[in-house]
């Protein structure tokens, strides 16, 4: 008996295995660039589908720096990873931290 006969099933198994990641794989794409709550808010087309871009500059160190320049590029809110909004206005960091204020509150009624 080959002994090459005996490892095909072992080939075909690990071969499903890759061919599976792939399309999981390309699935995911598919649902952050076309499905995806934040797809509205403006970002580099690479951090449209994985949080590569921003793992990539974040080893790197160069975060915020690249934040800042996609800013000045795209506007006020820029989407730099998958669930990750950068905001760049004093209006967005009131709303995000800002303590309760109870006079707003009191007009609303």
């Amino acid at each position: 008996m080959n002994s090459v006969y005996y490892y095909y099933p072992v080939i075909a198994l690990a071969c499903s295995g890759v061919l599976v990641l792939l399309v999981y794989g390309l699935g995911v794409a598919v649902y952050n660039l076309c499905f995806h709550p934040p797809r509205a808010f403006p970002e580099p087309f690479l951090a449209r589908a994985s949080r590569i871009y921003c793992i990539y500059y974040d080893l790197q160190g160069h975060l915020h720096s690249k934040a800042l320049s996609l800013h000045e590029k795209f506007g006020q809110v820029v989407r730099i990873a998958l669930n990750e909004l950068s905001y760049n206005s004093d209006r967005a960091w009131q709303d995000i931290y800002g303590r309760y204020n109870q006079e707003k509150d009191r007009e609303k009624h």
